[in-house]
Protein backbone atom coordinates (compact mmCIF):
# COMPACT_ATOMS: atom_id res chain seq x y z
CA UNK A 1 0.00 0.00 0.00
CA UNK A 2 1.39 3.40 -0.98
CA UNK A 3 0.62 6.14 1.54
CA UNK A 4 1.09 9.72 0.35
CA UNK A 5 2.35 12.38 2.70
CA UNK A 6 4.13 15.70 2.92
CA UNK A 7 7.40 16.92 4.36
CA UNK A 8 7.82 20.58 5.20
CA UNK A 9 10.77 22.74 6.17
CA UNK A 10 11.25 26.45 6.77
CA UNK A 11 14.64 27.95 5.99
CA UNK A 12 15.87 31.49 6.50
CA UNK A 13 17.67 33.06 3.57
CA UNK A 14 18.99 36.54 2.82
CA UNK A 15 15.65 37.42 1.18
CA UNK A 16 13.44 36.11 4.00
CA UNK A 17 11.76 32.85 4.88
CA UNK A 18 11.59 29.97 2.44
CA UNK A 19 8.89 27.31 2.84
CA UNK A 20 9.67 23.96 1.24
CA UNK A 21 6.88 21.41 0.83
CA UNK A 22 7.80 18.04 -0.64
CA UNK A 23 5.57 15.12 -1.51
CA UNK A 24 6.75 12.04 0.38
CA UNK A 25 5.35 8.57 -0.20
CA UNK A 26 5.69 5.65 2.18
CA UNK A 27 5.19 2.02 1.20
CA UNK A 28 3.45 -0.11 3.84
CA UNK A 29 3.38 -3.87 3.42
CA UNK A 30 -0.04 -5.50 3.25
CA UNK A 31 1.26 -8.40 5.36
CA UNK A 32 1.93 -8.36 9.07
CA UNK A 33 5.51 -8.86 10.25
CA UNK A 34 4.54 -12.23 11.72
CA UNK A 35 4.12 -13.57 8.15
CA UNK A 36 7.78 -12.79 7.32
CA UNK A 37 8.85 -14.07 10.74
CA UNK A 38 7.11 -17.41 10.05
CA UNK A 39 8.63 -17.54 6.54
CA UNK A 40 12.08 -17.14 8.08
CA UNK A 41 11.27 -19.86 10.64
CA UNK A 42 10.37 -22.30 7.84
CA UNK A 43 13.38 -21.35 5.71
CA UNK A 44 16.00 -21.55 8.48
CA UNK A 45 14.55 -24.38 10.56
CA UNK A 46 17.94 -26.13 10.88
CA UNK A 47 20.00 -23.23 12.18
CA UNK A 48 20.88 -19.55 12.02
CA UNK A 49 17.22 -18.66 12.67
CA UNK A 50 17.82 -16.05 15.38
CA UNK A 51 20.64 -14.46 13.38
CA UNK A 52 18.51 -14.32 10.19
CA UNK A 53 15.51 -12.82 12.02
CA UNK A 54 17.74 -10.17 13.60
CA UNK A 55 19.42 -9.39 10.25
CA UNK A 56 16.07 -9.00 8.54
CA UNK A 57 14.18 -6.88 11.09
CA UNK A 58 16.86 -4.92 12.97
CA UNK A 59 16.81 -1.28 11.87
CA UNK A 60 13.56 -1.64 9.93
CA UNK A 61 10.58 0.67 10.46
CA UNK A 62 7.27 -0.94 11.41
CA UNK A 63 3.78 0.53 11.54
CA UNK A 64 1.45 -0.31 14.42
CA UNK A 65 -1.87 -1.49 12.99
CA UNK A 66 -3.87 -0.11 15.93
CA UNK A 67 -4.37 3.15 17.81
CA UNK A 68 -2.70 6.14 16.17
CA UNK A 69 -0.81 3.92 13.67
CA UNK A 70 2.56 5.02 15.04
CA UNK A 71 5.81 3.94 13.43
CA UNK A 72 8.68 2.41 15.36
CA UNK A 73 12.25 1.46 14.53
CA UNK A 74 13.09 -2.13 15.48
CA UNK A 75 16.25 -1.83 17.58
CA UNK A 76 16.39 -5.47 18.58
CA UNK A 77 14.31 -8.62 18.89
CA UNK A 78 13.70 -10.13 22.33
CA UNK A 79 13.51 -13.92 21.96
CA UNK A 80 13.10 -14.43 25.72
CA UNK A 81 9.82 -12.49 25.93
CA UNK A 82 6.56 -13.21 24.16
CA UNK A 83 2.95 -12.01 24.38
CA UNK A 84 2.34 -15.03 26.64
CA UNK A 85 4.86 -14.00 29.31
CA UNK A 86 5.26 -10.22 28.94
CA UNK A 87 3.38 -7.94 31.31
CA UNK A 88 3.76 -4.30 32.26
CA UNK A 89 2.23 -1.54 34.39
CA UNK A 90 -0.48 0.73 33.02
CA UNK A 91 -3.28 2.94 34.32
CA UNK A 92 -6.82 1.51 34.22
CA UNK A 93 -10.11 3.38 33.68
CA UNK A 94 -10.30 4.29 37.37
CA UNK A 95 -6.80 5.79 37.40
CA UNK A 96 -5.25 2.89 39.30
CA UNK A 97 -1.88 1.48 38.28
CA UNK A 98 -2.32 -2.18 37.36
CA UNK A 99 -0.14 -4.98 36.03
CA UNK A 100 -1.48 -6.34 32.71
CA UNK A 101 -0.33 -8.89 30.15
CA UNK A 102 0.34 -7.81 26.57
CA UNK A 103 -2.46 -10.11 25.37
CA UNK A 104 -5.04 -8.58 27.74
CA UNK A 105 -3.88 -5.03 27.04
CA UNK A 106 -4.39 -5.23 23.28
CA UNK A 107 -7.68 -7.10 23.69
CA UNK A 108 -9.20 -4.56 26.09
CA UNK A 109 -7.63 -1.38 24.73
CA UNK A 110 -7.83 -1.97 20.97
CA UNK A 111 -10.05 -5.04 20.55
CA UNK A 112 -7.12 -6.88 18.95
CA UNK A 113 -6.48 -10.58 19.54
CA UNK A 114 -2.89 -11.84 19.56
CA UNK A 115 -3.11 -15.41 18.29
CA UNK A 116 0.55 -16.48 18.29
CA UNK A 117 1.38 -16.26 21.98
CA UNK A 118 4.96 -17.50 21.55
CA UNK A 119 6.24 -14.99 18.97
CA UNK A 120 9.34 -13.02 19.96
CA UNK A 121 8.84 -9.30 20.58
CA UNK A 122 10.28 -6.36 18.69
CA UNK A 123 11.99 -3.82 20.94
CA UNK A 124 12.04 -0.15 20.02
CA UNK A 125 13.91 2.47 22.01
CA UNK A 126 11.99 5.72 22.55
CA UNK A 127 13.70 9.06 22.96
CA UNK A 128 13.00 11.11 26.07
CA UNK A 129 11.70 14.49 24.85
CA UNK A 130 13.37 16.37 27.70
CA UNK A 131 16.84 14.80 27.66
CA UNK A 132 17.05 13.58 24.07
CA UNK A 133 18.33 10.22 25.35
CA UNK A 134 16.92 6.87 24.24
CA UNK A 135 15.82 5.63 27.63
CA UNK A 136 12.54 3.74 27.27
CA UNK A 137 11.98 0.34 25.70
CA UNK A 138 8.69 -0.44 23.96
CA UNK A 139 7.84 -4.08 23.28
CA UNK A 140 5.82 -4.77 20.14
CA UNK A 141 4.06 -7.90 18.87
CA UNK A 142 5.05 -8.64 15.24
CA UNK A 143 1.51 -9.91 14.59
CA UNK A 144 0.21 -6.33 15.07
CA UNK A 145 2.96 -4.63 13.01
CA UNK A 146 3.33 -4.01 9.29
CA UNK A 147 6.66 -3.37 7.62
CA UNK A 148 7.23 0.13 6.25
CA UNK A 149 9.43 0.39 3.17
CA UNK A 150 10.12 -1.90 0.28
CA UNK A 151 11.28 -5.41 1.11
CA UNK A 152 14.33 -6.76 -0.69
CA UNK A 153 12.10 -9.63 -1.87
CA UNK A 154 9.74 -7.19 -3.64
CA UNK A 155 9.25 -8.20 -7.24
CA UNK A 156 10.47 -6.13 -10.18
CA UNK A 157 6.94 -5.39 -11.48
CA UNK A 158 5.89 -3.81 -8.18
CA UNK A 159 9.10 -1.78 -8.06
CA UNK A 160 8.40 -0.41 -11.57
CA UNK A 161 4.83 0.46 -10.62
CA UNK A 162 5.97 2.28 -7.47
CA UNK A 163 8.60 4.17 -9.45
CA UNK A 164 5.98 5.34 -11.95
CA UNK A 165 3.83 6.63 -9.07
CA UNK A 166 6.60 8.31 -7.09
CA UNK A 167 8.94 9.73 -9.74
CA UNK A 168 6.68 12.43 -11.19
CA UNK A 169 7.38 15.92 -12.47
CA UNK A 170 6.21 18.90 -10.37
CA UNK A 171 3.00 19.53 -12.37
CA UNK A 172 1.87 15.91 -12.08
CA UNK A 173 2.55 15.90 -8.32
CA UNK A 174 0.50 19.06 -7.92
CA UNK A 175 -2.44 17.71 -9.94
CA UNK A 176 -2.48 14.36 -8.09
CA UNK A 177 -2.11 15.80 -4.59
CA UNK A 178 -4.10 19.04 -4.76
CA UNK A 179 -7.12 18.31 -6.96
Amino acid sequence: MLVPGYETAINISEKGFLLRVSVVNKFISKDYCIVKLNDLKRKYINGNLIKKIEEYFKGKTVLADYGKFDTYKVDRIDFDRSPRNYSFSTVDKDGKIIQITMVDYYKTRYGREIEDLDQPLFVSMLKNKETGEFDKEVFLAPSLMKLAGIDQDTNVELTRELTSLTKLDANSKFIINFR
